[in-house]
C-alpha cells in the first residue's frame, strides 16, 4: 500500500454505497464485498483529479478498474469509491484526467479480494498513459504478469499483448 492511499471502514463504505443507491440509478446493483469499493478507491486515488466534473469522453472506467484489480466490481462500487474520495461527476464521466495512470500494484497488497478473479486480470491496459511508480508501462505490465504467475494465477496474455502491441504505447492518443 502506498503511504498516501486512503483507508475506509466497512461502515463508511456501506454509507457511501447507500447514498449512491439513493442518488443514482444503481438502486438494484449488486454489491458483493467492501473490498470491491477498496479496489476502486485504490485505482481512483492514483488518478489525476480535475477541477471540472468529468473527462468529457466515454472510457470503460469500471472495466479498467476490474482489469487492474483482478476482480468484478459494479458501477455502484466505483461510484461509492469516487464519493468517498470526493471525486465529482457521474459514471462514466468522473473528474479525473483521461491521461490514465497505471496504479502501483502495492496498492492491492492489503485488499483481500484483489486479484482473486483471474478472468478479470490484465484487461484494458491499453488506456494507460503512464505509471504511478514512474517505471515504463512495459516494465509495470511485466511486473503485473509476474506477480500473478507467482500467485498461481494466469493473466490473459492476449490482453497484455494487445496493450503492448506495435510499440506505439498506451492510451487513447490524446
Amino acid at each position: 500500500m502506498t503511504a498516501s492511499q486512503p483507508q475506509f471502514t466497512d461502515r463508511q463504505i456501506a454509507a457511501a454505497l447507500a447514498e449512491e443507491r439513493r442518488v443514482h440509478i444503481e438502486r438494484d446493483a449488486v454489491q458483493e464485498h467492501p473490498d470491491c469499493v477498496r479496489i476502486a478507491i485504490a485505482w481512483l486515488d492514483a488518478q489525476t483529479r480535475l477541477a471540472r466534473s468529468h473527462i468529457g469522453v466515454y472510457v470503460p472506467l469500471k472495466h479498467m478498474v476490474e482489469g487492474w484489480g483482478g476482480r468484478y466490481l459494479s458501477t455502484l462500487d466505483l461510484m461509492a469509491g469516487a464519493r468517498l474520495l470526493g471525486i465529482r461527476g457521474a459514471y462514466p464521466w468522473l473528474g479525473i484526467s483521461r491521461k490514465f495512470v497505471l496504479p502501483d500494484l502495492a496498492r492491492l497488497q492489503v485488499i483481500g479480494q484483489a486479484l482473486s478473479q483471474p478472468n478479470y486480470c490484465g484487461k484494458h491496459f491499453d488506456y494507460y498513459m503512464r505509471t504511478e511508480t514512474g517505471a515504463s508501462l512495459r516494465a509495470e505490465v511485466d511486473v503485473y504478469a509476474e506477480q500473478l504467475a507467482a500467485m498461481g494465477r494466469q493473466v490473459a496474455p492476449e490482453a497484455l499483448a494487445r496493450s503492448l502491441k506495435d510499440g506505439r504505447g498506451f492510451g487513447l492518443g490524446y
